[in-house]
């Protein structure tokens, strides 16, 4: 269990990102940019804490369930 883990259930660190929904790092840091064009309505929900990026899990699930028609 990981430092995050034991601090905050329901967080999950970009490596948990990836082992439990197979997003790879680098896909993240591109779906990550995409909050900061307007024309991307579901940006990948995230949280920067200092030098950190964390993800809400239930964020996730949402994301995950707005996207599943194929907008990724």
């Amino acid at each position: 269990m990981n430092a995050i883990q034991t601090l905050a259930d329901g967080w999950l660190s970009p490596s948990d990102l990836q082992e439990q929904y197979a997003i790879s790092k680098p896909t993240q840091a591109i779906l990550r940019l995409k909050k900061r064009q307007e024309s991307d309505r579901f940006p990948l929900p995230f949280t920067k804490i200092g030098k950190r990026i964390l993800y809400k899990r239930e964020q996730i699930e949402n994301w995950l369930l707005a996207n599943q028609n194929g907008n990724i």
